[in-house]
């Protein structure tokens, strides 16, 4: 065989097993992409949005937000985001080959998936038909989907849709909204360079959104200003206006509707029930009943906006009004249109230590623990300020927050413990929150106002856990009944350590940390919190509930200047204020299996222990104290039963004629002491002493002298008297 034969046949070979390589990728990409179907309903057409209707059945009146329309779209925004996101987008049919290549290279050097190359047809398919997920099959999905939608829709058209559904952060998709929180401005109001400040923001939207950092913003602007000159989308001169433009905010406080807030909240309890986007809900003509008060929605959107509640003028605020016997969530507003989850700092207590704590009989609310600065290991808590306060009961470091006290009582009842109760009440944890920190309200993903409300609901119904709603049900198009909202409850905790707890909050309100709260003409149970960062005050928080109402007040931000006790719990007044303007909530009622017993103050000042007061026992050392029937002290105090004198010592000086009289004291015993020659005389008496009495006595004449004290209690039946100890003395 002459070697061109050989070379023919080696290149045939080849050209084969290239070939049969291209087939077989060919079926297995069709096989990868065969559910790969355009859905138009997934896409923002926006032809049926839900109406929501409130408590009383009547429609919540919101702009409606239909999907963007080629009109709406000015030509310096469009040519904006082709310029940074896809430069090439007029010219291609959904995907850029050129592109994928070069990502392709890219991706081979870093051997990761970083580059994507995803045209705007692809990134719009991305939002509204598949995850976020970096995989091969996703990308081939969407390029095959991008392809159907060039095929069915215009460029235009596929612009207004993909500004329609894009993530600005904040919360924000769509670059309507976008356009109203950053600058206060419709499409058409915009300029070139705050066109490209939005289009900048989409890539890394917590780098270069302006709320986050101006720098990073302009800098992120100016790269895309630079990219539309070059592609020849502006001149020179519009240029350098451009990149000397400041970059100016608008205040969005005073813009966020407390209406669309509220509305928003139910759109995404929807998506969650249904298992819809928002694109399908926008499309399904649903009839949504709400738990919703539009006049308390705005006396707190109003009290949030109220700055003079706020120490430091960029602190948000949050508020959530639950109402006990519905479980509905009749009022719920954010000055920042967000819904974080942050450290609730000490309003978590009640809920991971000391409701807990009850319900394991661990704790009575009046069990005496020394608050004190103490090492945990490499944990040691602080109190507030470093004040401690020594010897103390779980009321009053619940009144007061201590720290230390919280603490103890976590080693007690287990973390473990404590952990599986905020599960349960539908707080998640990490595995890094399973240390004593949780005690302080220390969580690793933090918690949102409505988790926080939920579970002092919980505390306010008996220990029944169930989750709030904003929807009480929904119906279809055509009226029929869809889904019903079922206040359904768990149990948590037993109803008579809720009503002990509640009862310790209850005093926490009138002259703990939540006082701010005691000017009001009716019960209320109350909680502060505070959280810090780098001792700079990030969280002030007030969680509270009525028989009636739960009520949620959270202030935030990176140095807010105040504590739980001040501007939230003030907030959290004002909004009891309004709830209860035209009658009062019922007083509490405790539960059945809570009993009030006398406990010996005695045996809890002088042994550190909860005794229950014995029949002997005077009434000023006594103490009414609640407990749980199945938990209650099961020793009673002797002291006052049997009364005895120890160490009498009697000493005759006969040079100075002097008899010394000695004897140990109780200040809880009186004495009278006598000297006995032919009758009795009473020579002293001592009362409320403590510690060795020592008496002299200077008897007349010489011989036997005698002298008896008598121990004995005063109370309200009279006296209970000792017996008598005698000691005799000779005077020569």
């Amino acid at each position: 065989m002459t070697a061109k034969k050989i070379i023919l046949t080696v290149f045939i070979v080849l050209l084969a097993v290239i070939l049969l390589v291209c087939l077989g990728f060919g079926i297995w990409v069709a096989s990868v992409t065969s559910d790969a179907k355009l859905n138009k309903a997934l896409l923002p057409t926006s032809n049926a949005q839900p109406v929501f209707y409130d408590k009383d059945g009547k429609e919540i009146l919101i702009e409606k937000t239909p999907a963007l329309s080629p009109e709406d779209i000015p030509k310096s925004l469009s040519d904006a985001f082709v310029a940074i996101e896809d430069k090439r987008f007029y010219e291609h049919k959904g995907v850029d080959y050129r592109r994928v290549f070069g990502a392709i290279v890219s991706n081979l050097k870093s051997k990761s998936l970083k580059e994507g190359a995803s045209t705007i047809t692809q990134q719009l398919v991305k939002n509204t038909h598949l995850t976020q997920e970096k995989s091969l099959k996703r990308k081939l999905n969407e390029m095959a989907i991008a392809k159907e939608v060039e095929k069915n829709y215009s460029k235009a058209e596929i612009m207004a849709m993909y500004l329609s559904v894009i993530y600005f952060g904040a919360g924000l998709y769509g670059v309507k909204d976008a356009a109203a929180l950053y600058f206060g401005k419709d499409l058409n109001e915009l300029t070139v360079a705050q066109c490209a400040t939005l289009a900048g923001i989409i890539k890394n939207p917590s780098r270069y959104s302006p709320k986050n950092s101006i720098e990073n913003s302009t800098k992120r602007r100016n790269l895309v200003l630079s990219l539309m000159r070059e592609q020849g989308k502006i001149s020179d001169k519009v240029y350098k206006e451009a990149v000397f433009e400041e970059l100016v905010l608008t205040d969005d406080t005073q813009k966020v509707s407390a209406r669309e807030f509220y509305v928003k909240r139910c759109r995404e309890q929807i998506k969650e029930i249904i298992g819809c986007t928002d694109y399908e809900l926008d499309n399904l003509g649903l009839k949504v009943y709400t738990f919703y008060d539009d006049e308390l929605q705005t006396e707190i959107s109003n009290i949030l906006s109220d700055k003079s509640l706020y120490k430091k003028e960029d602190t948000s605020g949050s508020a959530i009004v639950i109402d006990n016997f519905t479980s509905g969530v009749s009022a719920h507003f954010s000055t920042d249109r967000k819904v974080w989850q942050r450290q609730p700092g000490s309003t978590l207590k009640p809920i991971s230590v000391y409701t807990p704590a009850l319900a394991e009989n661990v704790i009575y609310p009046s069990t005496v623990i020394k608050d004190e600065k103490t090492v945990f290991g490499d944990f040691s808590p602080k109190n507030y300020n470093d004040v401690y306060y020594g010897w103390t009961n779980v009321r009053e470091a619940v009144k007061k927050s201590l720290n230390s006290v919280a603490v103890k009582t976590l080693t007690y009842l287990t973390v473990p413990k404590s952990i599986a109760y905020l599960n349960k009440m539908g707080i998640e944890t990490k595995k890094q929150d399973e240390t004593l920190s949780l005690a302080l309200g220390t969580i690793t993903e933090g918690i949102t106002t409505k988790q926080l409300a939920d579970a002092y609901l919980t505390l306010a119904c008996g220990g029944g856990y169930g989750e709030s709603s904003y929807i009480e049900r929904i119906s279809n198009r055509d009226g029929k009944r869809v889904w019903n909202f079922s206040a359904s409850k768990t149990a948590v905790f037993d109803e008579a350590s809720c009503s002990l707890m509640t009862d310790m909050l209850l005093e926490t309100a009138k002259s703990g940390t939540a006082k701010s709260l005691s000017t009001l003409p009716f019960e209320v149970a109350s909680k502060t919190g505070t959280a810090s960062v780098s001792g700079r005050n990030t969280d002030a928080v007030n969680a509270s509930y009525t028989s009636e109402h739960t009520v949620v007040v959270w202030h935030y931000g990176k140095d807010i200047e105040e504590s739980g006790g001040q501007g939230s719990t003030i907030s959290a007044r004002k909004i009891y204020e309004k709830i209860y303007r035209a009658s009062h909530p019922f007083p509490f009622v405790m539960s059945c299996d809570v009993v009030s017993l006398d406990v010996d103050l005695y045996s809890l000042e002088k042994d550190k222990s909860v005794k229950l007061a014995g029949v002997s026992t005077p009434q000023q050392y006594r103490k009414a104290e609640l407990f749980k029937k199945g938990n209650t002290p099961k020793e009673v105090s002797t002291v006052f039963d049997k009364i005895k004198l120890d160490d009498f010592i009697l000493e005759a000086d006969n040079i100075k004629g002097v008899c010394k009289i000695k004897f140990d004291a109780k200040d809880i015993y009186s004495y009278d002491v006598y000297r006995v020659l032919k009758v009795p005389e009473k020579i002293a008496t001592v009362k409320d002493k403590s510690g060795q009495i020592v008496l002299e006595d200077f008897p007349s004449g010489v011989g036997v002298v005698i002298y008896e004290i008598v121990p004995y209690i005063e109370n309200e039946y009279g006296l209970t008297v000792g017996n008598t100890v005698v000691k005799k003395a000779f005077i020569k």
